[in-house]
């Protein structure tokens, strides 16, 4: 009996013991598992931490070299003239003006259209403005009356006025009163003393006062 309870006691002790070592060994992997994921944890915290402090110096950078991508992507163009609805428009740098008048509406019925290059590429705070059909005859004959020369040094000018800073001998001959020799006086001045400032000073000219004045002070012309 005693040899019974022995052999009972031990392998009841035997029984703890076992049970107590699954009992560590069960605790240590939950301890490994744990310390595993606060491992992962630290890591992918340590990560994000990176990247917004790289994601902050770019900005900064950015920042500091005045770049602003989102910014820096559109422009703002002034549509005006003859289109159906002008104003701002908002284009991608870049756009073109064919671009810009199609936001604007597109054309409107009286718009010189052959006098806009469509495909010129726009910037930022330009100004498009589209003229009409009218007004582009008017700068057409605008700039023909301006480049308007007749033959030889002189220039016809004024609605056919002779200009005494410009006009040749043979051209001043043709005014009244304005013979061979006051012409070449006349020459002569401009050569020595400049341009005539006003029409009235051509009197400084000897032979040439006020009767011969009166004669071609409607004939005459100082501007350029």
């Amino acid at each position: 009996m005693r040899k019974s309870g022995r052999k009972l006691k031990s392998l009841f002790y035997l029984t703890i013991i076992v049970v107590l070592c699954i009992f560590l060994v069960g605790c240590n992997k939950k301890g490994e598992i744990t310390f595993e994921q606060a491992a992962d944890e630290v890591f992918s915290e340590e990560i994000s931490n990176q990247s917004e402090v790289g994601e902050s110096k770019e900005t900064e950078r950015m920042k500091a070299g005045g770049t602003d991508v989102e910014t820096d992507a559109w422009i703002y163009v002034d549509v005006a003239g003859a289109v159906r609805t002008p104003g701002v428009v908002k284009l991608a740098r870049g756009a073109r003006v064919y671009e810009a008048i199609e936001l604007a509406g597109g054309f409107a019925k009286d718009a010189a259209i052959s006098a806009v290059n469509q495909a010129s590429v726009l910037q930022d705070g330009q100004q498009l403005y589209i003229v009409t059909v009218e007004e582009q005859k008017t700068k057409q004959l605008s700039s023909s009356e301006g480049s308007l020369e007749t033959s030889g040094e002189g220039r016809v000018a004024d609605a056919g006025k002779v200009n005494i800073n410009q006009a040749s001998e043979e051209e001043l001959m043709t005014l009244p009163g304005i013979g061979a020799s006051k012409a070449a006086d006349i020459v002569r001045y401009r050569e020595e003393q400049g341009r005539f400032e006003q029409i009235e000073d051509i009197m400084n000219i000897s032979g040439i006062k006020e009767a011969v004045f009166g004669k071609i002070k409607d004939k005459i012309t100082v501007q350029q």
